[in-house]
């Protein structure tokens, strides 16, 4: 279920685990981070295997998702552009022979 601003929330991964990230909240405008639960022990406590701010990283994913998605946005414009005018042409094509037939 995604309650909040992350980005990543349950998509994400561990990179030393491989476990899923957890998401938390923090501060007054409450910002995202992502944390790894799989506690190893580090002088008899449990500490996590990764706690890192989400705001730096969401704002790299969505500059990488849509430097990605730019060139795909730019062709498939184009080829709606080219759909319309093919259809443009075949209903013009349509009304002059309408019109020819007419008179």
């Amino acid at each position: 279920m995604r309650e909040g601003a992350a980005l990543l929330q349950g998509l994400a991964t561990c990179g030393k685990c491989g476990r899923h990230l957890h998401t938390h909240y923090r501060g007054r405008n409450a910002s995202p981070g992502y944390h790894c639960s799989g506690k190893d022990l580090v002088q008899g406590r449990g500490v996590y295997c990764l706690n890192v701010g989400g705001i730096q990283i969401d704002h790299a994913v969505t500059d990488a998702f849509l430097k990605a998605l730019t060139p795909a946005a730019v062709e498939a414009t184009e080829q709606a552009m080219r759909q319309l005018e093919a259809d443009h042409d075949a209903a013009l094509g349509q009304w002059r022979l309408a019109v020819e037939r007419a008179l």
